[in-house]
């Protein structure tokens, strides 16, 4: 895993856009880092110096192929990484039948492999447990 350190530089003497990364030279600088580390995992340090609108900017240019079949009300999900579905009702989520914590004001946080988000409880969807296909 590689670290960002997201601070102020001096920029006078280069053909840096500005004196902190942002944007789509952030993006691009943590795109690399990702697929560097062999696991595509990268961690950001900063103070407050990342704008608002990076972070979302980043989990998008950060996603890896998945797989996602929705019925009327639950999904199919296989994925090869943790994935964050943005669903419009706050509400409980129920992974592979239970209860599931993983939920926030920013999403339901599905973890890797193979499962079943359902709004409806238990037993409701459910998929056999496996590695990702290779389509992933």
């Amino acid at each position: 895993m590689f670290d960002i350190n997201v601070v102020p530089r001096d920029v006078k003497k280069t053909s840096l856009p500005s004196a902190t990364a942002t944007g789509t030279e952030l993006a691009r600088t943590v795109v690399s880092a990702a697929a560097g580390s062999g696991l595509g995992r990268v961690a950001i340090y900063s103070e407050n110096s990342v704008p608002a609108q990076d972070w979302q900017f980043l989990r998008i240019v950060l996603t890896q192929a998945s797989l996602i079949s929705s019925g009327k009300r639950s999904w199919k999900i296989d994925c090869p990484v943790p994935v964050l579905l943005t669903p419009s009702e706050d509400r409980d989520y129920y992974l592979d039948g239970k209860l599931w914590p993983a939920v926030s004001i920013d999403g339901v946080l599905a973890p890797t492999g193979r499962h079943g988000l359902s709004i409806d409880g238990p037993g409701t969807i459910s998929w056999i447990r496996g590695p990702c296909p290779r389509a992933c």
